[in-house]
């Protein structure tokens, strides 16, 4: 395969940036394992995440776009590895392989149906139907319904003060969806988290399924 020397397997540490918003995009990373976040940050500091990225997925996307930044942080959430590209090598190879253009694409447009939905979410939705979503979501892309994840994590993600998370992890717990200690959340009934889950899940979920159905 013609990409393979081009490929460069690194490790994805929790807390990681991968790159920050703005700044210049010198790779594309294809995520094999672990979870991402991209991130949106006001002047003021407030964050809040737009998007997750798993296996299913690629960080530097824009690079394929035609855009040499993006106004979104892209973090490690939880630890994996990655395929790293040099973006100059990528644009390359976008140019030359209708097979990859068309890949990228996909994953294009099923992304852009996930930061759309979940900008409606984040406005819209209350803060346990949405931490369902989040968790629902870290749990499909890294494949196993037991995952480290602090509160402080969650709470940056969907833009809340932690005290206000606290009471709807609670709130799961006392229901029996999951199992919290320790910076460890454990899904217990999937089919209860999914019901007390907003719409936004199970949207974008089939959307990527549709979109991405060949990976």
């Amino acid at each position: 395969m013609r990409l393979w020397p081009q490929l460069e397997a690194v490790p994805l540490h929790a807390h990681d940036v991968i790159y920050q918003a703005d700044e210049p995009i010198d790779a594309v990373y294809f995520v094999e394992s672990g979870l991402c976040s991209l991130m949106t940050t006001t002047r003021e500091g407030h964050g809040v995440e737009a998007a997750l990225v798993g296996h299913e997925g690629l960080l530097g996307l824009g690079v394929g776009l035609g855009a040499p930044t993006m106004p979104v942080e892209a973090l490690v959430r939880v630890n994996g590895r990655a395929l790293r590209m040099p973006e100059d090598a990528f644009r390359r190879e976008l140019a030359r392989d209708a097979s990859l253009r068309d890949v990228v694409n996909r994953y294009a447009n099923a992304l852009l149906v996930h930061l759309l939905q979940s900008a409606a979410c984040n406005r819209l939705h209350g803060l346990e139907a949405r931490c369902c979503r989040w968790l629902l979501g870290a749990a499909d892309r890294l494949e196993s319904p037991a995952f480290p994840v602090t509160q402080e994590l969650l709470a940056g993600a969907l833009g809340v003060r932690r005290p206000s998370l606290t009471l709807a992890l609670r709130a799961l717990q006392r229901a029996g969806a999951i199992a919290y200690r320790r910076g460890h959340v454990t899904i217990l009934d999937r089919s209860r988290l999914e019901a007390a889950s907003c719409e936004c899940y199970a949207v974008v979920r089939t959307h990527f399924a549709r979109v991405l159905r060949r990976r």
